[in-house]
């Protein structure tokens, strides 16, 4: 109840102060990401939420549309992360809405996301438009290595075996005289439980699902092909806008996931998992891969899943560049998630300076505390190498025209929702994107890679009205994508003031509402 309570009385001050048919940015330097250049004294006419008119000099009804003065100001279309975690928390939808972001993928679904979109769409929830990949699709046994072989054995082994001594007790109660009388009878014996027994693992792993968590969590567990169909044909059918395989799947798992989704024609962008190759990601069609990392798999030998430390004087870089081009010749994108990985190698430096950034104060004391204690990974387990090969694999993409979507794989751990845009877009400019490149990662691209481009993503009309206002050129700097003027979202207006506000009542509202935010929550 102190939640809804909060987000309408949000809705409320910060929409109840725009009351215009429409608005007019007059006067402003237009980068409308359709192509590398900067048109001056651009108008741009805003009305039902979509972009009206684009030109110089505009005429409009001044009684009706609100003006805004753009002059010595850039326009250029909100932002977007397509890669994050929100954990169930929603605080984290008012943090990209004040860093000028106006699209988001959620990468580890459940139906309350979708009621958020839902809520979003309808103008009754504050929030970036919202995209949702379906749960975590994963082998089984990406839960059995945390599951005690007791509890293993109850779970996975102990309704066959009941069924099995049932099966046979019944016939040994049917059939006791012919059995007793019968020539082969010890033969009858020791044969019949066995068949049993596989009959019945045979039907079980046929017909009976395996633990499963398809509709409600983030994650989603199977063991079997058929289930995985039956799974992306549900996902498709809730509503998710993709399927996400994840690391533990089997190679026969991975190719069906892509053949069914391919037949229901849902884009698939996750991980490559470890037990398949590039060959199959190209062959059978994967859409997008979900970590720029996601080839360390396959170009060198080594990877060690507990963590341990890579033995690095075995890495060969050998045949990168030919895997990125084939990648892209298949029109495969990648979403960039680098910031994360900084992450680990900034906390190593000095943790207590990295938690000293001003954006962890919209964080929960508690959830900081949570993550400050649980630590990070140590030098051992994540060397400063493991980055550089990291940054190896981001310019070989770049260089080899793959299609970069910015993501940065956000979840309250480490890093801000919504800030964390900004600094990847760093990134992307410090291995070697040019302004426009990063920018475009972060707009066009992202459009395209939720099969959006001609709604959103780039200034043209007739386009959603999603538009980022700054006092600084982002071409001349990247980082001038902090220095955001005003934010226009769905046709909405925000100032400064109303951002600012945005901001302030969160932070309120977090010290109110202090709580610990995590997967299990």
């Amino acid at each position: 109840m102190k939640n809804t309570l909060f987000f309408i009385l949000l809705f409320i001050s910060v929409f109840g102060i725009k009351a215009q048919e429409g608005f007019l940015i007059r006067n402003v330097s237009l980068i409308s990401m359709e192509e590398d250049t900067i048109v001056a004294n651009s108008d741009v006419l805003i009305s039902n939420g979509r972009i009206k008119q684009i030109g110089k000099g505009l005429q409009t009804d001044g009684s009706k549309v609100m003006i805004i003065d753009g002059t010595n100001k850039y326009l250029m279309p909100g932002l977007a992360d397509m890669h994050l975690h929100l954990w169930g928390d929603s605080t984290a939808l008012r943090l990209y809405i004040a860093n000028g972001v106006t699209s988001i993928k959620s990468m580890s679904g459940k139906p309350e996301y979708l009621k958020w979109k839902e809520q979003i769409q309808s103008g009754n929830r504050l929030g970036p438009q919202l995209y949702v990949s379906g749960p975590l699709m994963n082998d089984i046994s990406f839960l059995q290595r945390y599951v005690p072989l007791p509890v293993k054995f109850i779970f996975f082994w102990f309704h066959i075996l009941v069924f099995s001594i049932i099966i046979y007790t019944i016939l040994r109660i049917v059939f006791r005289k012919k059995i007793k009388n019968h020539p082969k009878r010890l033969l009858i014996e020791l044969g019949l439980p066995l068949m049993i027994l596989l009959i019945v693992y045979v039907i079980e792993y046929c017909f009976v699902p395996s633990i499963q968590v398809a509709a409600e969590g983030e994650v989603c567990v199977f063991s079997r092909d058929w289930e995985v169909r039956k799974l992306v044909s549900k996902q498709k059918e809730i509503g998710y806008n993709s399927i996400k395989p994840y690391t533990s799947m089997r190679r026969s798992q991975f190719v069906t996931l892509l053949d069914e989704a391919n037949r229901q024609k849902i884009s698939v962008v996750g991980h490559i998992p470890s037990r398949v190759s590039v060959d199959d990601v190209i062959k059978h069609k994967m859409t997008g891969i979900a970590h720029v990392e996601e080839l360390r798999y396959h170009f060198y030998n080594g990877y060690d899943f507990s963590g341990n430390a890579i033995p690095f004087d075995i890495i060969d870089t050998t045949g990168l560049d030919n895997i990125t081009k084939r990648l892209q010749k298949a029109g495969i994108f990648v979403t960039s998630a680098i910031v994360v990985c900084k992450d680990y190698i900034d906390r190593q430096k000095n943790d207590s300076n990295f938690f000293s950034k001003p954006e962890f104060k919209y964080v929960p004391t508690k959830t900081l505390e949570l993550y400050k204690k649980q630590g990070f990974l140590t030098k051992e387990q994540y060397p400063e190498k493991e980055y550089w090969l990291l940054v190896t694999m981001l310019k070989s993409y770049h260089k080899n025209g793959v299609m970069i979507v910015l993501g940065t794989d956000s979840q309250w751990k480490n890093d801000v929702h919504g800030f964390t845009v900004h600094e990847e877009l760093q990134l992307l400019v410090d291995n070697g994107f040019s302004n426009y490149e990063a920018l475009e990662a972060s707009t066009k691209n992202a459009a395209i890679s939720v099969n959006a481009i001609k709604d959103w993503g780039t200034i043209k009309e007739g386009k959603r009205a999603d538009l980022l206002l700054l006092d600084k050129n982002p071409l001349e700097n990247i980082n001038n994508t902090r220095a955001i003027a005003g934010l226009c979202l769905n046709g909405k207006w925000f100032d400064r003031t109303s951002l600012d506000r945005i901001l302030v009542d969160l932070m309120d509202y977090q010290i109110k509402n202090d709580r610990e935010i995590s997967p299990s929550k």
